[in-house]
């Protein structure tokens, strides 16, 4: 049998759940998930994500057909002539539903 460790022993292991040892898996476990958080974001940036062929114009659509803001923005995002053009936008479909609140 070993004997008992007493407070003042260099050698004697650190109670298990003590401040310190908390404290310390504490900051190696934030530190994991930021240095993860860091590699992924890099990959991410690397990896040309969001980066689309500046040939093709993102299809969007317009849900609610009941005021005349449906016409005025397809007419933005889709005449290259309109002042305010929007370009890399294309008006491809519309759906009449909407809020309830407007009849």
């Amino acid at each position: 049998m070993a004997a008992p460790e007493k407070e003042g022993n260099l050698y004697a292991r650190p109670k298990r759940y003590s401040e310190e040892g908390m404290m310390r898996k504490s900051i190696l476990r934030y530190l994991h998930l930021a240095t993860s958080m860091l590699a992924f974001a890099l990959l991410f940036a690397a990896s040309g994500f969001g980066q689309q062929d500046s040939g093709s114009p993102i299809r969007v659509g317009i849900i609610g057909l009941d005021t005349s803001h449906c016409v005025a923005f397809t007419k933005i995002f889709n005449d290259p002539s309109n002042p305010q053009y929007v370009p890399g936008l294309r008006v491809v479909a519309a759906f009449k539903g909407g809020s309830p609140d407007i009849a």
